[in-house]
């Protein structure tokens, strides 16, 4: 499945507790719904819905983007994945980390109340750990 448009992800962490789960948003428009754990942003970069709205940004001369079936969004997604180098070369690290104690608190309580979070299968988008001095204020 294509990944695409991980530049307009965002991870929260919590810098007072470093042990927290990570929480994800996506800032592409039209999406401002998806938010949430590590497993709901991977979910949601990979949706027909998520996929429209980065070729929306990419190309937004291209009105034939509203009549594409979500087949046809799906082959678009994955040629354009595959001209970028593939599934293998994604870069995780285009992530904008954000570290602010706040923001994160606002996010969890938000996730909390829509279901319960819980550290099962919470991990980081792409598996990987990151500095916290790459954290962006």
């Amino acid at each position: 499945e294509p990944v695409l448009g991980l530049e307009y992800v965002t991870e929260f962490v919590n810098p007072d507790n470093p042990s927290d789960h990570p929480l994800y948003t996506c800032r592409l428009e039209g999406c401002k719904s998806a938010w949430g754990t590590s497993d709901d942003m991977q979910n949601h970069v990979k949706k027909t819905k998520h996929h429209r709205c980065f070729f929306r940004k990419m190309f937004p001369a291209d009105s034939r983007l509203g009549g594409l079936t979500s087949a046809d969004i799906l082959k678009m997604a994955a040629e354009y994945e595959e001209e970028e180098g593939g599934s293998e070369v994604r870069d995780y690290e285009v992530i904008l980390l954000v570290c602010d104690y706040q923001k994160y608190m606002e996010l969890r309580d938000r996730t909390a109340m829509r279901r319960r979070v819980t550290n099962t299968g919470v991990g980081r988008v792409g598996g990987t750990e990151r500095e916290r001095k790459d954290c962006e204020e």
